[in-house]
């Protein structure tokens, strides 16, 4: 049986700061037409969510900073956590506190791929020794909000590599509002769908199970397809979208 591209992500420091928000109002029914209008600007979007997909499907160990994203090129740091934390604080002044993520890639439950570490700093580097940008590839198309099931989910579309991709966050609905939020847990709120192969027709989605699939596609019982990746986490990181619940209203 093909199985999945799976994504788990392991949060190994504090996320998001508990003196920030723990809610977003994203979008406002419009009572007229009975659909959902985003309040936040979309350009400001399309930009924290390319940011989310290119940290997530980057296969380099990573520093994020306020402004840019570094892919950090030091082969000696095989010992996990602690030896990524002793090579950048080298590059920070002593009160620069990092939030750290561990990342498997794994084929279905038993098989994995590989590893990663994303280091995230609240200031700039003070050298570049070792470090390069990660160039982003991923142009979103569109964002809308979309019910799937009995859930209420931002989605965005686009092209990475001429391969469709479709993003999903979880909303949470409060009378005619929906918010983005920083909760955690066993549901997964960000889900990332990507078309694997170029030379094949396919319009990836969210199913009401909450897998990717391809549109117009029927898959066997209890089978999956390597035509597409899906990768998901059960919250919100401290980039990407996560880096509203920081900016000052």
């Amino acid at each position: 049986m093909k199985k999945t591209l799976l994504i788990l992500f392991i949060f190994i420091a504090a996320g998001l700061s508990c003196h920030s928000p723990q809610r977003i109002l994203l979008a406002e029914r419009n009572k007229t037409k009975n659909t959902f209008s985003i309040l936040i600007d979309t350009n400001r979007l399309k930009s924290l969510i390319a940011e989310d997909f290119e940290i997530n499907n980057a296969k380099h160990n990573l520093l994020v900073t306020p402004s840019q994203t570094l892919i950090i090129e030091n082969n000696n740091m095989d010992t996990g956590m602690d030896a990524f934390v002793s090579f950048l604080k080298k590059k920070y002044p002593p009160n620069e506190e990092f939030i750290g993520y561990s990342v498997t890639v794994k084929y279905g439950p038993d098989s994995i791929v590989y590893n990663k570490y994303i280091m995230v700093s609240t200031s700039e580097p003070m050298d570049l020794i070792n470090l390069r940008p990660l160039t982003y590839k991923l142009k979103i198309i569109h964002i809308m909000i979309k019910k799937i099931g009995s859930q209420w989910w931002l989605e965005a579309r686009g092209k990475y590599d001429n391969k469709n991709v479709a993003v999903y966050y979880l909303l949470d609905k409060s009378g005619n509002f929906l918010y983005l939020t920083k909760k955690s847990g066993k549901n997964k709120r960000v889900v990332e769908c990507k078309q694997n192969f170029e030379n094949i027709d396919c319009n990836p989605f969210l199913t009401e199970k909450f897998t990717c699939a391809c549109e117009g596609v029927v898959y066997p019982e209890n089978a999956c397809s390597n035509d597409i990746c899906y990768r998901y986490s059960t919250a919100l990181s401290s980039y990407g979208l996560g880096r509203l619940f920081e900016e000052k209203p």
